[in-house]
């Protein structure tokens, strides 16, 4: 094993991100514009953008499309995953289908929820083997609202963060894809806000903003990481993630 220690920073390594965003932000419409990328749409949502793209309705169909691209010579550069909380979804129905039940949560002792955890880590580990082959993979997600307070002092606030499902202990798959990506990035639109207004009359306003962007620094309403330090706020687009992507490694080799 020694002989395998390297030093430096790898700049051609593949992007392994995650992004997401609450409804209508436009994920798809973001996968869709990388350049020899393979969506795989596990909600149904692709119709509307171009591109080449899958419709997965199955664990099983999943399970077959991923065998196939780790032992079938293809040209995709990226593998998108459209959503993976639909994908979590997908096996939730298919091990709750195995039990005769309805739903995992009818699954004594959390034993649904657990294997499932148990299959996501596989396809994590199976996406892992297309990384080291050099394709890029981004998984997309919803964002939802969850209550928290893990500030200094305590205090409950609202957070976005993957619409995945986690423990009360914090375990679960939310926090296993979280680790497992080099990025994290939320997603928004790029609105300004300003006070209005003085005393008890004092307001805050929204200007809108068509401009989308993307997040790469964890913040009091988001959570998001960066494993290179590209910027803090990049244009919501596939080529600007790339750019910050190649340029950390080319400040961090310095």
């Amino acid at each position: 094993m020694l002989e395998q220690v390297k030093t430096g920073v790898d700049a051609r390594a593949p992007i392994k991100a995650c992004i997401y965003a609450g409804p209508g932000v436009g994920k798809t419409t973001f996968a869709a514009s990388i350049r020899d990328a393979l969506l795989i749409d596990t909600e149904g949502g692709s119709d509307h953008v171009d591109g080449q793209k899958i419709r997965v309705k199955t664990k099983q169909e999943f399970d077959q499309l991923l065998e196939e691209l780790l032992t079938q010579d293809h040209a995709f550069k990226t593998v998108v995953i459209d959503t993976i909380d639909w994908l979590q979804q997908l096996v939730f129905d298919d091990i709750a289908k195995s039990a005769g039940v309805k739903n995992v949560q009818r699954i004594e002792f959390g034993r649904g929820t657990a294997d499932a955890q148990a299959v996501i880590a596989g396809y994590l580990n199976k996406l892992q083997r297309l990384i080291d082959n050099r394709t890029n993979v981004v998984l997309l997600a919803h964002s939802m609202r969850a209550r928290v307070n893990d500030n200094p002092d305590h205090q409950e606030i609202d957070r976005h963060q993957l619409k995945l499902q986690v423990n009360d202990k914090g375990m679960g798959v939310g926090p296993m894809v979280t680790e497992w990506v080099d990025y994290l990035l939320y997603c928004s639109y790029d609105d300004q806000f300003y006070a209005e207004g003085k005393g008890a009359s004092k307001k805050t306003r929204a200007a809108e903003s068509q401009d989308r962007v993307m997040y790469s620094v964890g913040h009091t309403n988001w959570m998001a990481k960066a494993r290179r330090a590209i910027p803090s706020k990049i244009d919501m687009s596939w080529s600007a993630l790339a750019k910050a992507h190649m340029a950390a490694a080319k400040t961090q080799e310095k």
